[in-house]
């Protein structure tokens, strides 16, 4: 699939957004296309000046070595969402301490092309892949020199994650599954779901939870269809769920922990917590994401 790298802004109160940062910490609105898909995402790291931010499209090849030399985290949303569902994760001194940090726009929502459903798991992932490869480069080496790339996916983006690590081994070292929605006889089309399909109540929804609804309907077939292939990942899995999740049962915890059994798994379950905590306990999560970057470069 041909896609395009832009290094121009997308955000369209990209001033407003950046208020949202210290001083410090210049983020970085990123666009790119696959054929005729629009992709947007935001990147942070460290030592990075405004001017810098601006001349994006034009970075020497110094200063692309450089950035690839370090790690690389990549947050995924749920459904509906946006890139700054991880906002505070992407102004955490710790993780930029420790990696480049990447937060997409999802098919259908924000900069990539709002209101534009994409129901397909595989796709949903396919679309993300170029950043794999674009924030990537190291010319010259194996996918066994690079640095590790983490993927934190959230709800709906915990499924997308796994199916980047099993479409792309050599691009993911490392997962961090936060009450995500991974097994499919756990996906059920709940009353509302029929509710929004309506045709008048489709007109009156937001865009965004129209999006929401179209992908989650199919849901359950994608996960069906990538049951035997949970062996293909390898790598260090962090799964995290709270037992009073009442979106996305904390069973999903026990499907995935038990058919990942080639990747070195850490099970993180917590009692008086729900599918929110992803934006209750971020100190925590920022633990547990650190400590599968070291795992990840530590078996690289």
């Amino acid at each position: 699939m041909p896609f395009a790298f832009a290094g121009c802004s997308f955000h369209t109160d990209r001033e407003a957004a950046r208020q949202e940062f210290p001083p410090e910490i210049v983020p970085e609105f990123l666009e790119y296309r696959v054929g005729e898909r629009r992709m947007g995402y935001v990147r942070v790291q460290r030592d990075r000046t405004p001017e810098d931010a601006a001349q994006s499209a034009n970075a020497n090849a110094n200063a692309k070595a450089n950035r690839d030399a370090r790690p690389l985290i990549v947050f995924i949303h749920g459904s509906p969402g946006g890139w700054n569902a991880y906002l505070e994760y992407l102004r955490s001194a710790v993780l930029l301490d420790a990696a480049r940090l990447i937060s997409v726009d999802r098919a259908g929502y924000g900069a990539s092309d709002a209101g534009r459903p994409e129901p397909n798991l595989a796709q949903q992932a396919a679309l993300i892949a170029p950043i794999l490869f674009s924030e990537h480069e190291n010319p010259g080496q194996g996918a066994a020199g690079k640095p590790p790339v983490v993927l934190v996916g959230h709800s709906y983006g915990g499924p997308v994650a796994v199916q980047l690590a099993m479409d792309y081994p050599d691009r993911v070292s490392g997962l961090v599954l936060i009450a995500a929605s991974v097994d499919p006889d756990l996906e059920e089309w709940r009353w509302f779901n029929r509710l929004a399909e309506l045709s008048f109540t489709r007109w009156i929804l937001p865009a965004a939870w129209d999006v929401s609804n179209q992908e989650l309907k199919p849901l359950r077939e994608d996960l069906t269809e990538i049951l035997s292939r949970w062996g293909e990942i390898r790598g260090p899995v962090a799964l995290v769920h709270g037992e009073d999740d009442r979106l996305v049962p904390v069973a999903n915890l026990d499907f995935a922990r038990d058919r990942l059994r080639n990747a070195r798994v850490a099970v993180h379950r917590y009692e008086a917590a729900d599918h929110f905590i992803l934006w209750d306990r971020p100190e925590e999560m920022s633990e547990i994401i650190l400590e599968t970057l070291e795992q990840a470069a530590n078996a690289q």
